[in-house]
């Protein structure tokens, strides 16, 4: 078979094609120039690129002939713009067979709205991605994760987020609550969950523990600097520090220095033996200094 080769020195227009007067070239051909394609091609305009394509409804479409068994045989399209009214401006791959939009980009899409390193990196709003996944923005840049019902369960939305005032997590579906905030400078290790424990200032720095209750700010408070736990108060004089009542129940354990209810009396263990902290008629009680010593008279 003889194979034809075409070579053009000069601009190629082609447009108006129909049906009744499209041409078929057979062989290989090589354009010395530019090429312009497209059923709205007056004859008069000479491309400014390599490939000018002008048309009111532009697609390039890739069909795969393939016809050995296994062979891939997809179909794919790029899209410009909508075909109607009250469509969009837009750049778009379409997966012809499976009649699916994968990719698109609108007209007016800022600058480096996607943007993919040599070294694999991804930016958004930034073309110097420094991690895996970058994004850049001048207020609060922020990653949505929404479920839809489309697998049968409860939509919901969340948005992972951070700015100058904290790093976030927003329940957007929920009134866009913010349950779990961490702000700029946060000790290392104020949270660690590790294999077998939960340590809060894991680092050992000087970092408080606050838990609020309804009516009590200072429901629980660990004062780190002392060493110490406050109930109902946030400036524990002593170890464990209690502003209000506590309630103990019994135990059976032998353990020097503890202390029991059994339901009618309180009872301390020592010595190697529970005695009571209230029928003391035949105790001696001594305190020196901040040791209380019983004496049962045994």
């Amino acid at each position: 078979m003889k194979t034809k080769h075409l070579l053009m020195s000069t601009a190629m227009i082609i447009g108006g094609a129909t049906a009744g007067n499209a041409q078929d070239f057979v062989g290989n051909y090589h354009i010395d120039g530019r090429l312009a394609v497209g059923n709205s091609i007056d004859g008069s305009e000479l491309p400014s690129g390599a490939i000018f394509i002008k048309e009111d409804n532009i697609t390039v479409r890739f069909s795969d002939a393939s016809t050995l068994s296994g062979y891939p045989t997809n179909d794919w399209e790029i899209e410009i713009n909508s075909g109607g009214t009250s469509g969009t401006d837009h750049f778009a791959i379409n997966d012809v067979d499976g009649t699916t939009n994968p990719f698109r980009i609108e007209a007016g899409a800022r600058n480096n709205a996607l943007y993919v390193e040599s070294d694999g990196d991804v930016g958004f709003g930034t073309n110097n991605p420094m991690v895996d996944l970058h994004t850049k923005t001048g207020d609060s840049p922020t990653l949505r994760l929404e479920q839809d019902n489309s697998s049968g369960w409860t939509p919901q939305s969340w948005d992972l987020a951070g700015n100058e005032s904290n790093f976030f997590i927003r329940d957007v579906t929920n009134g866009s609550k913010l349950p779990f905030r961490i702000q700029p400078n946060a000790p290392t290790s104020s949270i660690y969950i590790r294999a077998n424990e939960i340590q809060l200032n894991g680092n050992g720095d000087d970092l408080n523990l606050k838990v609020e209750g309804v009516s009590d700010e200072y429901l629980l408070f660990t004062l780190a600097s002392e060493d110490r736990v406050g109930v109902g108060t946030n400036t524990p004089e002593v170890k464990l520090d209690v502003n209000g009542a506590i309630k103990i129940g019994t135990t059976t354990n032998t353990i020097e220095g503890s202390l029991r209810f059994d339901g009618t009396d309180f009872q301390g263990y020592a010595g190697g033996e529970w005695t009571s902290l209230i029928n003391t008629d035949e105790q001696e009680l001594t305190l020196s200094g901040t040791d209380l010593t019983i004496d049962n008279g045994n």
